[in-house]
C-alpha cells in the first residue's frame, strides 16, 4: 500500500491475489468489487482471473450465460505453451457496465481442479500481465490446489480475507496459512488481513484482536449490507456495485489504499479525499 504519484508510464501489470481463510464468507465479492473499483479510479485495463477451481460461483452472482468461457477451456493452450494475450482475451467477458474490466471465469466442476500445474497457472498469469495494467486473482480457501498456491506465489501482493468469528481467523488461518505460507515463500511478500463482518447482531472479537491474532496489518473491517447477499440470489452483482445507493462505493477507500504508486488516480484530489477517510476509520477502528 503506496501513496500515488502523478507518473503515467507504463509497467508491467501488478497482481493483487485475494484468498479466503475459510469457503463461502465473501472474498470472491471483496476481490471482484475492488476490480471494480480501481477500474473506475484509475484508467487501468484490469484483468479478473477467478481461480476458484473448487465450484466457481461468478457466473451465477453476475448472470453470465453457461456459454461463456471459463478457464479450464483454456488449459489445452496451457499445456502446449501456446497461450497468447489475444487468446486470453478471446475467453475473457467483458463487464457490461465496466468495459476495462475483463473476468476470466472459474471452472464450475470440482474435479477439474487436480488438472492444473503450477506451471500452466504461472503461464495464465503472465499471459495476463503482459496485456492487462492490473491483475487481481480470487483464489479458492483450500490450499490443495495450484491454483491457490501458485496464485499466491505470483502475486506482488496478496490480501488474506477472513470474518470476526474465532474458527475463521484463528482455526482456519492456522490450518492453512499458518502452515503453508513460509514453505511457499509468502514470507516475502506484501500480505494483508481483511476482516467481513457480515452481521451487525454479532459484534464477534475487535479488529485489534484480530490483528494480534493473524500477526498481519488489518487494512479493512467491513460490514456485509443485506441488500448485497440479495443481488447475489438475483444475480445482480454487477448492478448493486454500480447503480445502488449501498453498492456503488463499497470498497472504494481500500481499493484506493492497495494500488502501488505508479498507478494514477483519475481525480487525484477527490479519490485522495476518499482514501484519507478510510484510512482515518481503520485508525479508529484500530484504536477500540
Amino acid at each position: 500500500m503506496m501513496n500515488r504519484g502523478n507518473s503515467s508510464e507504463q509497467h508491467e501489470g501488478q497482481v493483487l491475489s485475494f484468498i479466503g481463510t475459510t469457503p463461502n464468507i465473501g472474498t470472491t465479492v471483496c476481490a471482484l468489487a475492488t476490480a471494480y473499483r480501481i477500474v473506475e479510479v484509475t484508467e487501468c485495463k484490469v484483468a479478473f482471473l477467478c481461480m476458484n477451481f473448487k465450484s466457481s460461483k461468478l457466473h451465477r452472482y453476475m448472470n453470465i450465460p453457461p456459454s461463456q468461457a471459463t478457464v479450464d477451456e483454456l488449459l489445452p493452450h496451457l499445456r502446449t505453451h501456446s497461450l497468447t494475450p489475444t487468446m486470453l482475451m478471446n475467453a475473457m467477458t467483458i463487464s457490461s457496465s465496466r468495459p476495462q474490466l475483463h473476468l476470466l471465469l472459474g471452472n464450475r466442476y470440482r474435479e477439474m481442479a487436480e488438472y492444473f500445474s503450477d506451471e500452466d497457472i504461472g503461464q495464465l498469469v503472465a499471459t495476463a500481465k503482459e496485456h492487462y495494467d492490473y491483475v487481481i486473482i480470487d483464489c479458492n480457501a483450500y490450499w490443495d490446489n495450484a491454483g491457490s498456491l501458485c496464485s499466491m506465489q505470483q502475486a506482488d501482493e496478496i490480501v488474506l480475507v477472513t470474518t470476526n468469528a474465532l474458527s475463521h481467523f484463528q482455526e482456519d488461518t492456522k490450518g492453512w496459512y499458518g502452515t503453508m505460507s513460509h514453505s511457499l515463500g509468502l514470507s516475502d511478500k506484501s500480505v494483508h488481513a481483511l476482516v467481513i463482518r457480515q452481521s451487525k447482531q454479532y459484534s464477534g472479537f475487535t479488529t485489534q484482536e484480530i490483528e494480534a491474532e493473524l500477526q498481519l496489518k488489518v487494512i479493512g473491517d467491513v460490514l456485509f449490507p443485506s441488500s448485497l447477499f440479495s443481488s447475489l440470489d438475483e444475480g445482480a452483482l454487477d448492478y448493486w456495485l454500480t447503480e445502488t445507493s449501498e453498492g456503488r462505493n463499497w470498497l472504494v477507500g481500500l481499493s484506493i489504499n492497495l494500488l502501488p504508486e505508479q498507478y494514477t488516480l483519475k481525480k487525484q484530489r477527490a479519490w485522495k479525499s476518499v482514501q484519507m477517510i478510510w484510512q482515518r476509520k481503520m485508525k479508529s477502528t484500530l484504536a477500540k
